[in-house]
């Protein structure tokens, strides 16, 4: 027992530690921390047993100065060597050597080699934007319906061969592979896997490069497309995958292109439809061949202008602006009234052209169909924007603030309402127009 004057206060102080892996100040530098997390991650699942589950851009994690253990736990973790040793062995002899950090174990699962498909492996569980799309959906992305092509298990460098022999010869090098489409059902024990924390670090990776804006260089844009998809459901997300990257990024960075589609060719078959005994049927086998692809790019380009050039860490790049179109169905008395509108149009247009000194009242660009003009300010369209949910509810009601207009356009038997931008010179000689229109209709009731 302690008397009164033996008490103590113990006072705890928190220091903030580390950096997220969106402060990356170059490419080398994320995909060196794109490399490490893959071999973490592998040397949970495979030496303790252990899947995080919840891989994002927040839980990724990195210091400014490495860390070095003790050459004494070299000899304890033999398999595990980071980037850094690989690249460069003279000048970081210590393979566990790394500057990463991953965090938040919250969703983590142990798992049990008697129980490995419980059902707790099926929950979905995950970041929105950082999920695996399988995961996402809860279940095997679709089998696919014809005859399909797996991507080759790529080769890997020196360096990693001489660390990883026994990696390399459970999966060794082989070109692609046509495989017809699946007739069982291989789905049975479906779980969240290591093949999908692979692609969770995949979809951190992309992120980084759409953000990145390289400093002292013109700005670019998000394309609205590409973070649409990025930002979709499970199939939008897919097909992202299946497609070309060539807008994922600034165009500085076009030359880390074919290493996004390389491993993105990896993910987009889904292990579970191909045949029992393939190597790519392993869960391993998806950051395996990641790991590879990477540390080849680094090893290729390390030094290279692109690979080390600053981000502007402060002023990430944002989604473009562009014109939306919402398809709108009318009933057929609408459709008859737009077509009218539309004759109309075109009959003041010849009288304009049988009298050339009149005023010139159409707008040659305005398409066929054009309906009362409906503005809307800059500030209230957000890239980020839902379309085409809350579009009419959001913006139609907000008129004559001179910066944008919607027009309907009949296409097809629709009627589509489309978003365009107006210059500062085309709203003035609208008003123009409007102003010189009323004065005339005054004249004429007068």
């Amino acid at each position: 027992m302690l008397h009164s004057s033996q008490e103590r206060r113990l006072t705890t102080g928190l220091q903030e530690y580390g950096y997220g892996i969106m402060m990356a100040k170059s490419l080398r530098q994320v995909l060196e921390i794109v490399f490490d997390v893959l071999e973490l991650l592998h040397d949970l699942y495979v030496e303790h047993r252990i899947l995080h589950r919840d891989i994002s851009r927040g839980n990724i994690m990195f210091v400014g100065t490495s860390t070095i253990p003790p050459i004494s736990e070299v000899e304890q973790h033999k398999d595990l060597c980071f980037a850094k040793h690989l690249l460069n062995p003279e000048n970081h002899p210590n393979p566990l050597e790394t500057s990463v950090l991953l965090i938040d174990f919250n969703n983590a699962e142990i798992l049990d080699e008697k129980h490995e498909y419980s059902q707790e492996g099926s929950v979905c569980t995950g970041t929105p934007g950082f999920i695996a799309c399988a995961v996402q959906k809860g279940e095997p992305m679709p089998r696919p319906p014809r005859s399909f092509v797996v991507a080759e298990i790529p080769d890997a460098p020196e360096a990693y061969k001489s660390k990883h022999p026994e990696r390399m010869c459970k999966y060794p090098p082989k070109g692609d592979e046509v495989h017809s489409p699946p007739t069982g059902d291989y789905r049975a024990g479906w779980r969240h896997d290591l093949d999908h924390e692979a692609e969770s670090v995949f979809w951190v990776l992309v992120y980084w490069l759409m953000a990145a804006s390289p400093v002292g260089l013109p700005e670019e844009r998000i394309d609205k497309g590409v973070f649409s998809n990025f930002s979709g459901n499970g199939n939008n997300r897919h097909n992202f995958i299946s497609g070309s990257m060539e807008d994922i990024g600034h165009s500085y960075f076009n030359a880390v292109v074919p290493l996004i589609e390389n491993v993105g060719a990896i993910l987009k078959i889904d292990r579970f439809w191909l045949p029992v005994g393939s190597p790519r049927k392993n869960p391993e086998y998806a950051g395996e061949a990641f790991q590879r692809l990477v540390l080849a790019f680094l090893a290729d380009h390390r030094d290279e202008e692109f690979m080390n050039r600053e981000i502007d860490r402060d002023h990430p790049r944002i989604v473009e602006k562009k014109p939306v179109v919402l398809t709108v169905h009318y009933t057929t008395s609408q459709l008859q009234g737009a077509e009218h509108s539309e004759q109309q149009r075109k009959k003041r247009k010849l009288d304009l052209d049988a009298h050339p000194t009149k005023r010139q009242r159409v707008d040659e660009e305005s398409g066929p169909c054009e309906q009362e003009q409906k503005y809307v300010r800059e500030e209230d369209l957000e890239p980020e924007s839902a379309f085409p949910d809350g579009f009419e509810a959001k913006w139609t009601a907000k008129k004559k603030t001179h910066c944008f207009c919607f027009r309907e356009v009949q296409r097809s038997g629709q009627v589509e309402v489309e978003l365009m931008e107006l210059s500062p010179e085309e709203v003035a000689r609208r008003e123009a127009m409007k102003e010189a229109d009323e004065s005339e209709e005054e004249g004429e009731s007068d």
